[in-house]
């Protein structure tokens, strides 16, 4: 038996019919709470992408630095003018589009753990978790780039996991390359994902022989590199009619020189704001923005406030943060300390997994790291690795029945308990003030076209 199918637990046809009853039970009522919810924050990016979908304006909506996420919207405004209050407003329109995708996600999450785990609950736990998370739920409802390249990733990565179990590998990988093309079109900086999977498919060793394994990663990286470059070759040279040797004196997007076609494709770095985590309080603002995707913090002083107190463990403006320091950092030394015994269990979809979160880890506390958006992945990918930690301890406790039973009911009410925390916090402090009232972020420029929307009666 192959290591990566060791720790598979035996999982009966009923269980595997009730994990997708709960499945669907997540997509649904993750959903309609939502819905519910629905958020009325809007600030100027979530406006100019509502635009472009309006709009209809090709040249607007093929941005290179996340080239389907317009275009998706567009093609589903158009498949649901007809539907009800869908067609009324674009804004409310995209949001909807956001929220089936977030709610879609959150089902598929919890089953693909469950088959990683065998374990219902454990599964359900944290997939709360990475869909309670701040950075998670607050982009559910909004029409923004986040949410959908996360749930893409996230997905992406557990597809890899197939990898060892298909019979068709080479097959797979083409798909496999297909689908990782898919998430660097909703956003560029999942190109960053490309090591995990070349990482992955040459440990992959115990029965899949390195000759394959060679072919496998070169055949990936082939179709990976033609589709990505075959399609941002298309749009930009002859939807967005760029030039490959001239078009330095046209603005597309408001930025000079981005007529020819390297600058448009890489004009998002040249606005001066990438690089900006290795500048003054490099440190608080990777803090600021790793916790502010976990929780939202009470105090607003940017970079400067103190974001755990655990002399004032309780206090309302501390408490979230400090309970989800503690659990994130005593999880993060275990993982640690234990990855040995979990690469011996688990197989390298551990070691897989450490990379891709060090990968994501390093990038984004360059790139612009005080902005929580930019943060959904790697707080998503961290409570994976701990879910991987869960499951080897419980597995550990092998004794009398009534032991194993009151390990397991601690470990189960202490990841609860710090499971409501997270998402009381959340609903009350995000979720539900900006169901209620307008919520402006930066609108910039958008100012007087914003202030004409009529929110109330979107939402109505």
């Amino acid at each position: 038996m192959n290591q990566i199918n060791k720790f598979r637990k035996e999982i009966t046809k009923k269980k595997k019919a009730l994990a997708f009853i709960i499945c669907l039970f997540i997509i649904l009522t993750y959903f309609l709470f939502n819905f519910e919810n629905l958020s009325m924050f809007i600030d100027s990016d979530i406006h100019a992408y509502t635009q472009n979908v309006e709009q209809g304006r090709l040249v607007n909506m093929f941005n290179p630095h996340h080239l389907l996420f317009d275009y998706s919207g567009f093609l589903f405004y158009k498949a649901t003018e007809n539907i009800g209050n869908l067609s009324a407003d674009a804004l409310f329109n995209q949001r909807i589009k956001s929220l089936l995708v977030a709610s879609l996600g959150a089902g598929l999450i919890f089953l693909f753990l469950f088959f990683l785990s065998g374990r219902i609950f454990l599964s359900l736990i944290f997939t709360g978790f990475i869909v309670f998370a701040r950075g998670y739920i607050s982009y559910a409802g909004l029409n923004d780039t986040p949410l959908i390249h996360t749930v893409l990733c996230i997905l992406l990565f557990f597809t890899l996991y197939y990898y060892n179990k298909v019979k068709y590998k080479f097959l797979f990988v083409i798909l496999l390359a297909v689908f990782h093309s898919v998430t660097v079109f909703f956003h560029q900086a999942n190109a960053l994902f490309y090591p995990v999977i070349i990482f992955f498919i040459l440990n992959c060793y115990k029965n899949v022989s390195l000759k394959k394994r060679l072919i496998h990663s070169i055949a990936y990286t082939f179709f990976l590199i033609f589709i990505v470059g075959g399609m941002y070759f298309y749009v930009g040279l002859f939807i967005i009619k760029t030039s490959l040797f001239g078009g330095e004196n046209l603005a597309y997007f408001g930025i000079k020189g981005t007529g020819n076609f390297f600058n448009w494709l890489s004009f998002y770095a040249h606005q001066g704001v990438w690089g900006a985590g290795h500048e003054g309080q490099s440190l608080n603002k990777i803090l600021y923005g790793i916790s502010g995707a976990v929780v939202r913090g009470i105090s607003f002083i940017r970079y400067k406030e103190n974001y755990f107190d655990l002399t004032n463990f309780f206090q309302e403006k501390y408490a979230a943060l400090n309970v989800m320091f503690v659990f994130m950092v005593s999880f993060t030394v275990l993982y640690i300390l234990l990855i040995k015994k979990l690469y011996k269990k688990y197989g390298p979809v551990i070691l897989a997994l450490a990379l891709w979160f060090v990968i994501y880890l390093t990038f984004f506390s360059w790139w612009e790291p005080e902005y929580f958006e930019f943060w959904l992945i790697t707080v998503s990918t961290f409570f994976i690795m701990i879910f991987f930690v869960f499951d080897y301890l419980l597995d550990l406790v092998k004794e009398k029945f009534i032991i194993k039973i009151s390990v397991n009911t601690i470990a189960y009410t202490l990841i609860f308990l710090c499971f409501i925390i997270l998402a009381g916090h959340n609903y009350y402090y995000v979720v539900y003030p900006r169901s209620k009232n307008v919520k402006f972020g930066w609108i910039g420029k958008y100012k007087e076209r914003i202030m004409k929307r009529n929110f109330r009666m979107m939402y109505k």
